[in-house]
């Protein structure tokens, strides 16, 4: 995308372009002074190109705001999600390393790989945390495939979960018959180019509905 203020460039994510090789993708939240209005008049124009992605756009409305206001908003979220997602991190790798010391009970793994699976979908969407905790900006088709297939890996760890806590009621022949379309999905992600992928959005919605 680029914004422009006036017709001045202000803000862009990624490249836009007219052609797909023009065209670099992005995905993210941005906030950006607008500075000085000349005569308190303000025209904002929004250019998107999208060669990638099946829905890709804007999912959410500009928002305009004295900058403290604003910058503060951001802040909050950030902080927000990197709390929660150091929290599932850390109790994650807790159950891993519980697991490592008795072999013997699998469930604690299972348990804390899930966790640490939410962590990654969590701190790759929305305001991305794990990014910029770690001062990461990943290719955009890699942060993608990663959103995607954390999506789809997470349900299989949580049916491991189930059989290893409640083996006698979802046996294995269960977690396997309900893990197999999952796997499928993200070997899709993996191996199909975005913008396929990204089409099969609503299908895997319903594999997740169907699943809990």
């Amino acid at each position: 995308f680029r914004l422009l203020a006036n017709g001045r460039d202000i803000l862009h994510g990624g490249r836009v372009g007219t052609a797909r090789q023009e065209v670099q993708p992005y995905q993210g939240n941005r906030w950006v002074r607008l500075g000085g209005i000349a005569d308190g008049r303000l025209q904002l124009v929004l250019q998107v190109a999208n060669y990638h992605h099946h829905s890709a756009g804007p999912w959410q409305p500009l928002l305009l705001g004295p900058e403290d206001q604003i910058t503060r908003g951001y802040a909050q979220h950030v902080i927000y999600e990197a709390v929660i997602l150091l929290l599932l991190l850390l109790i994650g790798l807790l159950l891993v390393m519980e697991y490592t010391v008795d072999r013997k009970d699998r469930t604690g793994l299972w348990l804390g790989l899930f966790t640490l699976m939410l962590g990654v979908r969590l701190g790759t969407t929305s305001f991305a945390p794990l990014y910029w905790m770690l001062s990461l900006n990943p290719p955009w088709e890699l942060h993608i495939r990663v959103i995607y297939i954390s999506m789809l890996v997470s349900p299989v760890l949580l049916f491991g979960w189930l059989h290893s806590a409640f083996g006698t009621d979802f046996s294995r022949s269960l977690r396997n018959l309900f893990s197999l379309p999952f796997l499928l999905a993200a070997l899709l992600c993996l191996l199909l180019p975005p913008l396929w992928f990204t089409a099969l959005l609503g299908i895997f919605g319903g594999l997740l509905l169907l699943g809990v």
